[in-house]
């Protein structure tokens, strides 16, 4: 309603007549104080109702969906003279909010966590001390030692290289390894040889489903290598940096487990990924 140019209240029209009409107020604006029968108003349609902030726990089921109609409740408008109004009539304020239903709000779900500590039996790959202390030595010789890993990942959301129509995951892992193993010299001398890898390295995550991962791996691996009794400089072979690379592949269990199976340069890692 609008007397002059001051506009006084939000209202709704019960009854329009040839010279008066019924509205309910719904909403007084300051000033309007002086509203009174008998006076000419200006009669506005589609004036947006000054709605409260909605607590955290309900929300606009029209806005969530973000297609909010001018008027969904097939509301009927009407002029001063009875005549009918389109279904979406000219109104004088930028848009119409007509009355909405209100639903819980749920939360939003996640399918992945930040976190996340990988505990794991490891078949590291390294070279073959065998091959490499006998006599004429093979430097280019490769074996697998079982030992252990301990990583911790940190993982977000990305869109990087896929469309957004496939979700990934980057995540970026640092670990720790070891595995010893008893080696005998040529000289007869044995010595206990332990290796503790290092691990850095950058996984792309793709989700073929919400229950099973994919994704290549790059990264960088270095070797500690160290030995109880031993005078011979051939273990040192077994240390030092090098890149590596691979893939592997994930199966979520549970919001806080998942399983996975990497296998590349590094060698082969089975591990229980704990999620927080």
């Amino acid at each position: 309603m609008r007397s002059a140019n001051n506009q006084l209240a939000a209202a709704r029209t019960i009854r329009v007549g040839p010279e008066e009409s019924v509205v309910y107020i719904v909403e007084n604006y300051s000033g309007s104080s002086n509203i009174q029968t008998g006076q000419n108003y200006n009669i506005l349609y589609g004036v947006p109702l000054n709605v409260p902030d909605l607590p955290d726990n309900l929300s606009d089921i029209e806005a969530a969906e973000a297609r909010l109609p001018n008027n969904p409740e097939d509301e009927r408008f009407f002029t001063p003279n009875g005549e009918e109004l389109p279904k979406t009539p000219d109104i004088d304020d930028d848009s119409y909010t007509p009355e909405v239903t209100l639903r819980p709000k749920f939360p939003e779900f996640t399918d992945f966590s930040p976190h996340n500590i990988t505990v794991g039996v490891s078949l590291f790959r390294n070279k073959d001390l065998q091959q490499l202390t006998a006599t004429p030595p093979n430097s280019n010789a490769m074996r697998t030692y079982q030992g252990y890993s301990l990583r911790y990942a940190y993982t977000f959301r990305s869109y990087f290289w896929l469309r957004k129509k496939t979700p990934a995951l980057l995540s970026a892992e640092l670990g720790i390894g070891t595995y010893r193993f008893n080696h005998t010299f040529s000289s007869s001398q044995m010595a206990e040889i332990n290796v503790m890898p290092l691990i850095f390295n950058f996984r792309y995550l793709i989700e073929v489903n919400k229950l099973f991962r994919i994704y290549p791996y790059l990264g960088y691996q270095n070797n500690i290598v160290s030995a109880n009794s031993s005078t011979n400089t051939s273990i040192g072979n077994l240390g030092g940096g090098r890149l590596l690379g691979g893939g592997g592949a994930m199966a979520i269990m549970s919001k806080t487990m998942d399983v996975r199976l990497d296998a590349g340069t590094d060698g082969i890692l089975f591990g229980l990924v704990t999620k927080f």
